[in-house]
């Protein structure tokens, strides 16, 4: 009798994670194909063009518009097979670099680039794999991205997702991909370079997560960027940085709020959202000009501030369905 009810016991067991499976991928599904999400942004290096993903229930679709959010328009449009995230302008703001997405496998993705407008797409890479964050290098002919190695799920009820990160670069003209790192990171996000030696990265890793600032070759983590006065005592939870080398100034996000330091200090100062609890999502620094690019979480709009947190202004996004 005891093992009968034990059987039963582990059944229901069974089917409430399995039901749990089904409801949370029905409910994901459902507002992916209801809602439209912004996606990630960068500014071109004349501060006058700002380039930017979006998902609706057709796929994820890049787009442009001017600074000030007019003209708006879709310049690679996604299809049955594939969405195209991440978009990047290089040094010269001529060319941008992306993502490619595989629509039935999301944990699949290549690295493209194609001219600022979205024309003459050309795919670079053929591996595969989990490819994140890629960059045109502002100091060499080379792109710089992450690279998942691992697909698996540390609980019964979460998907598989992808783990194992490092740093990779791409010669340009060689088309030659060279792993960086050895970090195998469970996650590795926010890529940018600190200057030609140096690159800026978000290491998700609980405690010891946070920003660092690594040596680019060879690769060498060295140091944890831990502003002096440390406003939300928690290092692990500072992410998504962007550096200025003409202001020497770093900004950054915790979960709610935005923030920015200088280098000569190591002080942090709250810009944006110092009582509201809105999340705060990816960032972009404007090139010549003391000012930051921001989002906020389920809101289609960008803000843009300046960097001692004055001029607050939003800039809508309005896109075909």
């Amino acid at each position: 009798m005891k093992k009968i009810i034990l059987f039963i016991v582990i059944s229901n067991i069974i089917m409430l994670i399995i039901s749990c499976k089904n409801d949370n991928r029905e409910q994901s599904n459902s507002q992916v194909e209801t809602r439209n999400m912004l996606g990630n942004f960068d500014i071109s290096k004349n501060d006058s063009i700002i380039i930017f993903s979006m998902y609706t229930k057709n796929g994820s679709s890049i787009y442009q518009m001017n600074i000030d959010g007019t003209e708006q328009k879709k310049i690679i449009n996604s299809n049955k097979d594939f969405s195209f995230f991440l978009p990047k302008f290089s040094k010269d703001g001529k060319k941008i670099v992306f993502n490619k997405c595989y629509r039935k496998n999301a944990l699949i993705s290549e690295i493209c680039i194609a001219n600022s407008d979205g024309s003459e797409i050309e795919q670079l890479t053929n591996m595969k794999e989990n490819i994140t964050d890629a960059i045109f290098s502002s100091y060499s002919n080379e792109i710089f991205f992450f690279k998942a190695t691992e697909y698996s799920n540390y609980s019964p009820l979460a998907p598989k997702q992808a783990h194992g990160f490092d740093i990779y670069s791409l010669d340009l003209e060689t088309k030659e991909v060279k792993k960086i790192s050895k970090l195998n990171a469970y996650g590795l996000y926010y890529l940018s370079e600190y200057d030609s030696t140096k690159l800026l990265i978000t290491i998700k890793g609980g405690y010891d997560g946070g920003i660092f600032l690594c040596q680019k070759e060879p690769f060498k983590l060295l140091k944890r960027i831990i502003p002096k006065n440390n406003p939300i005592n928690d290092p692990s939870s500072y992410y998504a940085v962007a550096y200025s080398a003409i202001f020497n100034i770093m900004v950054f996000i915790t979960p709610y709020q935005l923030y920015s330091m200088k280098m000569s200090d190591s002080i942090a100062t709250l810009l944006y959202n110092k009582d509201q609890p809105v999340y705060v999502e990816s960032i972009c620094l404007f090139n010549s000009q003391p000012r930051v690019l921001f989002q906020k979480r389920d809101v289609l709009s960008l803000y843009s501030i300046n960097i001692e947190g004055t001029g607050l202004a939003e800039i809508p996004i309005i896109i075909d369905k």
